[in-house]
């Protein structure tokens, strides 16, 4: 599916005065891939992170990260 034309985002997503949309409605990347969002990333030295348990699933660190997100 090709990406919508820059005409179509504009009237479909809120602009911000840079340019470029804010919150959760984000323009696609150039490319016509989806956006990136940092909604729901912990904040680097957060207290969340290494603070979850293991359930077995993959994780960075010594402990899972307490978010939607593992940190890097």
């Amino acid at each position: 599916m090709a990406p919508p034309a820059a005409s179509d985002r504009a009237e479909h997503v809120p602009e911000g005065p840079s340019g470029t949309a804010t919150g959760w409605n984000v323009l696609r990347q150039s490319d016509g891939s989806l956006p990136e969002l940092t909604a729901l990333h912990l904040s680097p030295g957060s207290t969340l992170i290494d603070k979850g348990t293991d359930v077995g699933l993959a994780f960075n660190g010594s402990a899972p990260d307490l978010g939607a997100f593992e940190t890097d």
